[in-house]
């Protein structure tokens, strides 16, 4: 009889064969979802936002306006950029879901998709275990998915396009890579750097036909990041950077990369550090080399409960470690909990202006705001939002010729908030573009609050 051919097992057949593993995916899956509902419960119990800090809201209005597939830079001159594809999927899927809801779901699946790749690569249980807890409490990772940085869905596709090339799916993982190519600069890049990791290790024509095609295609839609100047900037989160790593995570991770060292990973530890050391002057890799300076903590930590200590010395290790993994994600959940930017009275004050504008959503409206004040009011408004590209403007106190500027931008609204009167723009009560905003006849307020009011602006004093 011709022998029956084995069939390669299908993934649920693969996890029931070790139960163990599927309770402790079970485990790691809980301990995502409670890390990430744990923010939104303190910070609801603090009476903030959900979402909070600056990025988030300047990432949404990059989403709002990036239009083109070619990589986009923000008039907010930030450094990094958002990819086309990336911001017709958030802003489909904010039409399906909550924004709170959307964080949940990509977490979970990065999550799942990074233990099962643990399981496919045969790591141990302690790799495994560690490498996951340093990844849930760490302000890196949770930060790029409450920003809705790029690293929302760059993470779990990367995570896939991983998984789907070492299955050897050539037609899906080549759909994958353009697909992701779409994405940031970052998320391109460690696509490109997967397929190079693949095409080295493996050494087929279809990997190196592959890189080559990748390339170009990278080329075609990054070029102009590859050109952006490098700023160097410390990505600790104890130096006051809310989404960056913990020095203990780089500390515990930098020993775990120096213990693993050999010949035959050189490849890979190359491109770990070569993303360690991106992180220091891009903000955007700093998740991605949090992910890498886990795996390596997880290699030593491992190795210090191998090694045969006295128990009054392996006791205090212990301890040591688990202070260290677990101290930083609760300063973190207690600093998220508590960050006030925007604060209560900044949102209430956009949520009032977007109560008052949005019946007249059918018309465009044009509101004239400061640069730091653009990100929130596109996010809470959805109104077109312009900037005065000379400051002058705001000190001037003839009334015809701030019309007349004001009628050129095409400006409806403008906002004063307490900031600008407190020394940013203004010193005075009755300085500049103050002094015209007491005729209520020309401005009319529609909204004020103690943070700021939003003034109408009346042009029929032009046509007298």
């Amino acid at each position: 009889m011709d022998k029956i051919e084995k069939k390669p097992l299908s993934f649920l057949k693969q996890l029931s064969q070790n139960k163990k593993d599927i309770w402790v995916g079970l485990i790691v899956t809980l301990l995502s979802y409670l890390a990430i509902q744990t923010i939104f419960i303190l910070r609801k119990l603090s009476m903030l936002t959900s979402f909070f800090g600056d990025r988030f809201y300047e990432n949404q209005f990059a989403y709002l306006t990036t239009s083109s597939p070619f990589s986009f830079s923000s008039s907010l001159n930030i450094f990094f950029d958002y990819g086309f594809v990336q911001a017709k999927i958030i802003t489909i899927l904010q039409h399906i879901m909550s924004n709170e809801t959307i964080v949940t779901v990509l977490f979970l699946l990065s999550t799942t998709l990074a233990y099962y790749l643990l399981c496919v690569n045969k790591q141990t249980d302690g790799r495994k275990i560690f490498t996951l807890l340093f990844c849930i409490f760490s302000p890196a990772i949770i930060m790029t998915f409450f920003s809705f940085s790029s690293g929302l869905m760059g993470i779990p596709g990367l995570l896939l396009f991983y998984l789907v090339l070492q299955k050897k799916r050539k037609t899906i993982s080549a759909f994958l890579f353009l697909f992701l190519s779409l994405f940031s600069f970052e998320t391109a890049m460690f696509a490109l750097i997967i397929l190079f990791y693949f095409q080295h290790k493996q050494k087929r024509s279809f990997f190196i036909m592959a890189q080559v095609i990748a390339s170009v295609v990278f080329f075609v839609f990054h070029w102009n990041s590859i050109l952006l100047p490098l700023r160097f900037a410390f990505p600790f989160f104890e130096a006051k950077v809310l989404s960056g790593y913990s020095i203990y995570l780089f500390c515990v991770g930098t020993i775990g990369f120096i213990l693993t060292w050999t010949k035959k990973k050189k490849l890979l530890h190359l491109i770990s550090l070569l993303i360690i050391l991106l992180s220091f002057f891009n903000p955007q890799f700093i998740p991605y080399a949090a992910a890498y300076l886990a795996v390596y903590g997880s290699f030593c930590i491992e190795r210090l409960f191998e090694h045969d200590w006295q128990e009054t010395v392996l006791k205090i290790a212990s301890l040591l470690l688990i202070y260290g993994l677990l101290v930083g994600g609760f300063v973190f959940f207690a600093q998220a909990s508590l960050f006030g930017n925007p604060g209560i009275g900044e949102s209430d004050f956009y949520e009032q202006t977007a109560q008052r504008l949005l019946p007249h959503e059918d018309v465009e409206t044009t509101i004239l705001v400061l640069p730091r004040q653009q990100p929130y009011v596109s996010y809470f408004t959805q109104a077109t939002t312009v900037i005065a590209d000379n400051l002058s403007f705001y000190q001037s106190t003839d009334l015809q010729e701030s019309l007349i500027y004001l009628q050129n931008l095409g400006v409806e609204y403008l906002i004063v908030d307490q900031q600008m009167r407190d020394g940013e723009i203004w010193l005075l009560d009755n300085e500049g573009l103050l002094l015209l905003l007491t005729d209520e006849n020309v401005f009319k307020k529609i909204v004020e609050t103690e943070y700021g009011t939003i003034y109408w602006v009346s042009y029929s004093s032009l046509l007298q």
